[in-house]
Formats: C-alpha cells, structure tokens, sequence
C-alpha cells in the first residue's frame, strides 16, 4: 500500500515536471526483457490474485540491449498493465508486446480481454486530470489494446 502511495506521488511530480517543460529525460543501456520482466514480477501478486494469464511477446530480432529512459518505460507499463489488471475480469488474458518500427521507434501494445472503453469514453482517455467511470459493469464495447510509441526514449538501438 505504502509503494502504491509512493507511486502516485512520483506519477504526480512528474506530470508537473511534464507540464513545466522541466521533465529529463534519463538514457539507461538495458535489456526490453528486463524491463519487462519486472514489470511482470512486481505485478504477479495481483495477476495471480485475480487469475489472469500473462502473456509476453518480443520480437526474435530484438537487440540485446537498447538505450532509453527505462524509469519512464516503466512507469508508463505498471500503469498500463495494472489498469487491464483492474478492469480484466478474473482469469483473463493481459499481453504486452514488444516491437521496432523501421525508424527505431520502440512499439509497446498492451492488450487484454477486459470490458473495455467505450467509443464515447475514448475521446476523454488522455484529458488532463480526467479519470473514467470505473464502474466495469458500464463498459459494454470493447476497445481491448492500449499502445504506446517511444520515439523519444528509444533514440539508439544496439546490436
């Protein structure tokens, strides 16, 4: 509960550093493997809770090693990743897939069988300081991947 808090807090320092043009970015060498991993790991307590299958996809041609800001990456996936956890219904499936565009965009979809977003609540998604109704009961069309493009975190790859 208490690192939940802690989160939060970071997440909103953050979105003030994002808002004051004042945000770093932080270039890390790591493995997209790593990251992902422990994402999954820190989260296997509630996917086990509610009985969900985890899924993890990347590429065979991924490179070892890739430079960016694996704090934000991070970040940006539990968030990702706990919200399809939340809004999963017990024992459903949660994927995050991992790719590379042609211009070195790393490519992250996470996609689950979850209830979904409504079209009329999709337009709200990205609004400052707008949550949506949680109540997953109302959520009747299904819009089931959520993807996320790093270009700016995701400058060089190494082979």
């Amino acid at each position: 509960c208490s690192l939940n808090l802690l989160q939060i807090i970071n997440d909103i320092l953050d979105f003030s550093k994002l808002l004051s043009g004042k945000m770093k970015v932080i270039s890390n060498i790591c493995k997209i493997g790593d990251i992902v991993e422990f994402v999954r790991e820190t989260l296997n307590p509630k996917i086990l809770e509610r009985q969900h299958i985890f899924l993890v996809k990347l590429p065979f041609d991924l490179p070892e090693f890739i430079t960016l800001d694996k704090g934000k990456v991070i970040q940006v996936l539990m968030n990702l990743v706990s919200n399809a956890i939340k809004f999963t219904q017990r024992g459903g499936t949660i994927t995050i897939s991992v790719s590379i565009k042609p211009d070195n965009t790393l490519y992250f979809n996470v996609k689950d069988t979850g209830t979904g977003i409504s079209r009329e609540d999709q337009n709200k998604l990205f609004r400052t300081f707008t949550q949506l109704d949680n109540n997953i009961d109302k959520f009747n069309k299904r819009v089931n991947e959520i993807s996320i493009l790093f270009p700016l975190l995701s400058s060089k790859l190494i082979m």
